[in-house]
């Protein structure tokens, strides 16, 4: 039983000191957001935000958060390719009327984080045949 409970502490510890080391190689996404927009369930005020990954044993998450810290939301993302070698760091979004929703992040890396479409956007996109990929905000790469 106590090389049991050892093994489990050992194996605790490892996996604490991997993921600090693999959070200090992740970049922080600076950019300023002018609009009112929904990330996953959420809206979030404009403003400017930091972007960073926060990995999991699943996958990746992303939080976003208002630098004032007035805000703040962490959104479970899919990875996504980029066709054309390494994107610039940079957010995409989609428009449907005047209302925005976050559906890509991309850190300067050949993986880009794709957002799972929100119950909200699939109701909208399904009356709103004018839909569109409204913008594509420049992001600079900032380290922690």
């Amino acid at each position: 039983m106590k090389k049991h409970l050892l093994a489990v502490a050992a194996a605790t510890i490892i996996s604490f000191a991997s993921a600090g080391v693999c959070h200090a190689q992740q970049a922080v996404l600076a950019v300023n957001i002018p609009f009112e927009f929904q990330a996953g369930n959420q809206t979030l005020p404009p403003g400017d935000y930091r972007i960073e990954t926060v990995r999991t044993g699943a996958g990746a998450m992303q939080r976003l958060r208002l630098v004032d810290s007035s805000a703040s939301k962490v959104v479970m993302t899919l990875p996504v390719e980029s066709k054309h070698g390494i994107p610039e760091p940079k957010l995409i979004f989609h428009r449907y009327g005047q209302t925005y929703f976050l559906s890509q992040i991309w850190t300067g890396e050949s993986m880009g984080r794709q957002l799972f479409e929100s119950n909200r956007e699939k109701e909208i996109s399904r009356w709103d045949a004018n839909g569109e990929l409204a913008l594509v905000l420049p992001a600079t790469a900032v380290m922690p």
